[in-house]
């Protein structure tokens, strides 16, 4: 999969709504893969809704897609789903994400999705930094790409942490040979 970005940039893109969200989703543009490179005109992409889900680890496209972008196999592979193993096509797309990141030659597979015509899985989400919070009752989604740091929550809690920091186990500094009858360590 080949992002299309130069080194340097950053793009990111923050998803609100109005209550607690129990599915996040957002609107991403697809289209059949194509190298950015060519010279021949791109295929057009068509918007869609998908799902962002930290427990896939790949991303997934539903028959919809596959029929609306006229897209073609590649392959099969096996795909874990809730409680069975099952047999899936793969394709190749391009995919643009709200921060205006185009993902080319991405991976997918095909499978039923509810809600939604797309899955994006850690596959999409490794590439960047991920926060999902969910303040006064409001769910905010925010994601950036490429990932520039680390984001430590713990950081930004008024008056540090209430847990007491964790326990890290005592060594001594240096090994002491100990003595026969000493008493153990």
């Amino acid at each position: 999969m080949t992002l299309k970005y130069s080194p340097g940039d950053t793009f990111g893109f923050t998803q609100h709504y109005n209550d607690i969200a129990r599915v996040i989703t957002s609107e991403v543009l697809i289209s059949q893969s194509f190298d950015p490179q060519s010279k021949q005109p791109p295929p057009k992409p068509l918007q869609f809704i998908a799902i962002w889900d930290t427990g896939a680890t790949g991303s997934c496209i539903t028959p919809n897609i596959v029929s609306k972008c006229n897209l073609s196999p590649i392959g099969v592979t096996n795909i874990a789903v809730v409680g069975s193993i099952r047999r899936s096509k793969v394709y190749l797309i391009n995919i643009g994400l709200p921060n205006h990141v185009g993902i080319s030659e991405l991976k997918v597979t095909e499978g039923e999705i509810s809600g939604a015509d797309m899955l994006i899985g850690m596959d999409i989400m490794c590439m960047g930094d991920l926060a999902l919070t969910n303040y006064n009752g409001k769910t905010m989604l925010s994601f950036r790409i490429p990932s520039i740091g680390s984001v430590d929550l713990k950081d930004h809690t008024p008056g540090g942490s209430k847990y007491p920091p964790a326990v890290q186990s005592q060594k001594p500094a240096k090994s002491e040979k100990i003595g026969r009858n000493a008493p153990c360590p």
